[in-house]
């Protein structure tokens, strides 16, 4: 993949609701492991019903609350535990690439100028999954938040059962991007003319 692009348009919010309605028109990084169908919890059609405003989008979960409540406090501990420093782009930021406006990553920290950090808490019971890296499905988040930012890697820290933290580098890799962007594409033309997806056994 050519790693040239154009520039890099930063959207900021002033409020939930409005970052709430650009998320509605756009492909977030958070959105791609649904659209790839790695997420668990949402099944692409979900996805496309709530852009489409068929389905109004799910309450923010108690879990969620949480994660939300501590970013801010693993941020300064992975601060201290690897001692870089860590950059807060401001809430409801959205980054989108002027080349690909459609595609964009609402990356909760900056680390090493431009390297996006993902910021995650999970229950005790998921450790397992945390042990050799992130989960696949957190991986593509961050594949598309280094696309999105140019950025040649992308990190996460994950706090575990409340006292357990974990991070990670994940370098960009493009062969993933290159596989990732036609149905990422393909899932904002149906979102952009109300298409419904195709249903596949």
């Amino acid at each position: 993949m050519d790693d040239k692009q154009g520039a890099r348009v930063v959207l900021r919010h002033a409020t939930r609701e409005e970052w709430l309605v650009t998320r509605r028109r756009i492909c977030g990084a958070s959105d791609v492991p649904i659209i790839l169908g790695l997420s668990q919890f949402k099944k692409p059609g979900t996805l496309w019903a709530e852009k489409c405003g068929i389905l109004a989008p799910e309450p923010v979960s108690r879990h969620q609350r949480w994660g939300i409540l501590l970013e801010p406090v693993i941020a300064l501990e992975y601060a201290r535990a690897t001692g870089r420093t860590v950059i807060d782009p401001g809430a409801y930021t959205i980054q989108v690439r002027e080349d690909y406006p459609h595609i964009g990553a609402t990356v909760d920290r900056f680390i090493d100028g431009n390297v996006p950090l993902q910021i995650k808490a999970t229950a005790y019971s998921q450790r397992s999954a945390w042990k050799n890296g992130p989960p696949i499905s957190i991986e593509a988040q961050m594949q598309i938040e280094a696309f999105v930012t140019g950025s040649p890697q992308s990190a996460v820290v994950c706090l575990i059962g409340g006292n357990e933290l974990v991070y990670f580098d994940v370098p960009r890799s493009d062969r993933f991007i290159s596989a990732a962007l036609p149905k990422i594409l393909r899932f904002v033309h149906h979102v952009s003319t109300a298409t419904p997806l195709e249903v596949t056994p």
